[in-house]
């Protein structure tokens, strides 16, 4: 109750991160809406869990490909106004494809896929900047986790209400009639993306001018840094774990829902919840959990009950317990995720912070696109020994992260090591 309280004093205190939670709150709901629609839209024409799988590859293919490009326009540029064009041209193209499969139910495929290329093509620019905005409008560093906490809480709150909506509007209407709907809460969430006000140093706008020109020296300089100081590729690497849990568990809902759970599509929304209020639930207590267990033992507790509950799901348990396992399965995943950007962030400065989450997210999209194609075919052979292997792979990130906290490698601070660029000489910027 006492945390509770005070996230909500400083939430009213805070206009511009109300702003922000709002517009992120309802762009989830958008997400979350599209996710099920286009994986129902794709599970009933193609009956296989790979077809979702290639959506999840292709979005982290075009990412791969567009991070580098991302991570500097955006540490050189006004990231609301990123935001704004992000969220805008998502509506644009989500609403689009929805009107395509409403006009005409035997569109192929082939038009989702280049419409999706497109949605991914922006969702580089658009996570860049909220993670680099986000520390722009806090006061100091300690008011950054409470900030990251209410963003997830609703942005998880955000993805509840998507997933408790889209399957209705799926039964009693259609998944391209979903994506409509999803596609406006785009536009919606870009309305109030604008409304935050906010200035930069004039010290940054003037570096921020020229993005073709410093584009090269940009990443340069990042990667210097990084070379001398790995354990921020450490901390990279082992980040990407809960985005990868992320990815599983949009991969495994729609087959796990069709084999064990008789193909009911309100247990998608069950399920899809269940994670959803996991990570509200945790997100009032992250401040005290991490500092009673420590940053690093906490990314690793939240890895390992990740594994452990993917593994339990395997043995085709009861509704009701997988239900509640998947609650636990989102606390876990929002408070090792929270401790670990929050973290990312307070390492970095806000020169160079679009740029060290490109690094992460190409981590994270390489991967991706390495490990889901395997994990895909595994489901398609069996639910279980899909949900096994996903386990262990996040069982295996666990291991990496206790073992990398360990003082014979980087010490158990490794994740709170401030890291600066040096500045480009004078001549340079002149």
């Amino acid at each position: 109750m006492k945390n509770g309280k005070m996230l909500w004093s400083f939430l009213k205190n805070a206009r511009n991160i109300r702003l922000l939670a709002l517009a992120i709150f309802i762009s989830n709901i958008g997400s979350g809406m599209q996710l099920i629609a286009v994986s129902k839209l794709l599970y009933d024409k193609t009956n296989s869990a790979t077809s979702i799988g290639i959506v999840i590859i292709l979005q982290y293919v075009v990412m791969f490909l567009v991070q580098f490009i991302s991570g500097s326009v955006v540490d050189r540029s006004d990231q609301k106004k990123i935001l704004v064009i992000s969220d805008f041209t998502k509506g644009l193209l989500i609403v689009g494809a929805g009107t395509i499969f409403l006009v005409n139910s035997d569109t192929s495929l082939s038009y989702l896929f280049i419409i999706l290329v497109l949605v991914n093509f922006v969702v580089p620019f658009f996570s860049n900047a909220q993670f680099t905005l986000t520390p722009e409008l806090v006061k100091d560093q300690e008011e950054l986790l409470q900030a990251n906490s209410i963003i997830t809480t609703l942005f998880q709150a955000g993805q509840l209400i998507g997933s408790a909506v889209v399957a209705s509007i799926i039964f009693f209407m259609s998944p391209a009639a979903a994506l409509i709907i999803s596609g406006s809460m785009y536009f919606i969430s870009s309305f109030y993306f604008g409304l935050i006000k906010y200035s930069k140093k004039k010290k940054e706008r003037m570096e921020q001018k020229s993005i073709g020109v410093g584009f090269f020296e940009d990443w340069k300089r990042l990667f210097k840094k990084i070379g001398k100081e790995k354990s921020l590729l450490a901390h990279l690497l082992v980040s990407s774990g809960d985005y990868m849990a992320v990815n599983i568990f949009n991969l495994m809902l729609i087959p796990l829902v069709a084999y064990h759970y008789n193909d009911n599509s309100f247990y998608i929304s069950l399920f899809d919840s269940g994670f959803a209020i996991g990570s509200m639930i945790i997100v009032a207590y992250i401040a005290n959990f991490s500092k009673k267990l420590g940053m690093n033992n906490s990314a690793v507790i939240g890895l390992l009950l990740q594994s452990l509950i993917l593994i339990i799901i395997s043995l085709n348990i009861n509704v009701i317990f997988a239900f509640l396992l998947i609650i636990v399965y989102g606390s876990a995943n929002s408070f090792s995720i929270t401790i670990f950007n929050t973290n990312l962030q307070k390492r970095s400065t806000s020169e160079f912070m679009g740029r060290i989450n490109s690094v992460k997210n190409f981590i994270v999209s390489l991967l991706t696109i390495t490990l889901i194609p395997v994990l895909s075919r595994v489901f398609d052979i069996s639910i279980e020994y899909g949900l096994l292997a996903s386990g262990l792979v996040l069982f295996s990130y666990s291991l990496i992260s206790f073992l990398l906290g360990r003082r014979f490698v980087y010490g158990k601070d490794y994740l709170s090591k401030e890291i600066t660029i040096e500045k480009i000489e004078n001549k340079k910027l002149a």
